[in-house]
């Protein structure tokens, strides 16, 4: 037999315990892998492409972009409770309000529905989505950063991408936001207004937190989360 029509050379032995099916996309063969081994098709010898230490390197390099962004953010969601976001003076008095004091300023005031919606829409959801969506971006994350892998998910993982995805419509931080826009251009006619570091970091958390959806969304986790390979029997 020539050169130009001999066979690829057989592969070794793989366990079955350990190997991955991965198809030939010329000749649609099956072929057991390893995972992150390089490998070739047993029939017309072509390249596989498998679950390589390259694309899970440039899949956890952008999960720990995401989970750096929500660290951020938490950081200032938590300024936003701390200091005053608005500083409003009049005639020698001066008062100022925190995203907390203004829910609990409601409250005192009887106006409980008011208070109970402003604290859903902008420290509950809010503080709730974050959380969940650090916890899922951390969790692909350090799965992503295993050399193989990770074995099954966590069984708690799917429910709490479920809560990430039902407290995005519950996030009203945006109009907010908004409100306090047209309000600090009104009073502004009347007293003299001083923007507080809550209201920048209210902003920033805006920011940070439509970046971190930019690259991680909630369909691009379940995609994370849906095995690429069916492991060999």
């Amino acid at each position: 037999m020539s050169a130009s029509h001999a066979r690829p050379p057989a592969a070794p032995a793989i366990d079955a315990h350990d190997a991955l099916l991965a198809g030939c996309e010329w000749c649609d063969a099956l072929s057991r892998v390893r995972a992150g081994q390089a490998a070739s098709c047993w029939r017309c010898g072509s390249p596989l492409h498998t679950s390589s230490s390259a694309a899970r390197a440039e899949v956890a390099s952008r999960l720990g972009a995401v989970v750096a962004l929500l660290v951020a953010a938490w950081v200032c969601i938590t300024v936003t409770h701390t200091e005053a976001m608005v500083s409003l003076a009049l005639r020698g008095l001066e008062s100022s309000v925190t995203l907390s004091g203004a829910t609990v300023a409601l409250w005192q005031q009887g106006k409980l529905a008011l208070a109970a919606a402003l604290f859903i829409t902008t420290v509950a959801a809010p503080a709730t989505e974050m959380a969940a969506m650090l916890l899922v971006a951390a969790t692909l994350w350090w799965r992503a950063r295993r050399p193989a892998p990770a074995g099954p998910l966590p069984r708690w993982l799917p429910p709490v991408l479920h809560l990430w995805q039902g407290m995005r419509d519950w996030n009203m931080t945006e109009i907010l936001v908004l409100g306090t826009a047209v309000s600090l251009v009104k009073l502004g006619q009347m007293a003299t207004l001083i923007v507080g570091p809550g209201l920048v970091a209210l902003m920033a958390f805006m920011a940070l937190r439509l970046a971190a959806m930019r690259w991680l969304s909630p369909v691009d986790a379940w995609s994370l989360l849906a095995p690429a390979e069916v492991r060999a029997t």
